[in-house]
């Protein structure tokens, strides 16, 4: 699990200059501000890459379900979109395997 854990981040972080050059990234200040204003999400949960490098943050709206995660660079003030969705559904904190999980 944590192996499967660890590649989905890398890939992502591999991902960061692709979704740099799209156009997916920008000062981090204008991002988060963006996602409120024009989602209404707000910040849920994050984590530190263990090198440090990088921030990945999850922002959920709770009432339209919608959410995204970001990663913004430790340093710098500067974030990439890297997903997003729609029917976002917490977790159960009794359930060790949320409904629709295949791991």
């Amino acid at each position: 699990m944590r192996f499967a854990l660890a590649l989905l981040i890398a890939s992502i972080v591999a991902l960061g200059p692709a979704a740099a050059q799209q156009g997916n990234c920008g000062p981090t200040a204008e991002l988060v501000k963006a996602l409120f204003d024009k989602y209404g999400e707000v910040a849920l949960g994050r984590g530190t890459s263990q090198t440090g490098a990088h921030v990945f943050e999850l922002f959920v709206n709770p009432q339209t379900r919608s959410w995204t995660i970001v990663f913004h660079q430790a340093q710098g003030g500067f974030t990439c979109l890297m997903a997003d969705g729609v029917d976002f559904e917490p977790s159960a904190e009794d359930d060790p395997q949320p409904k629709g999980s295949s791991l």
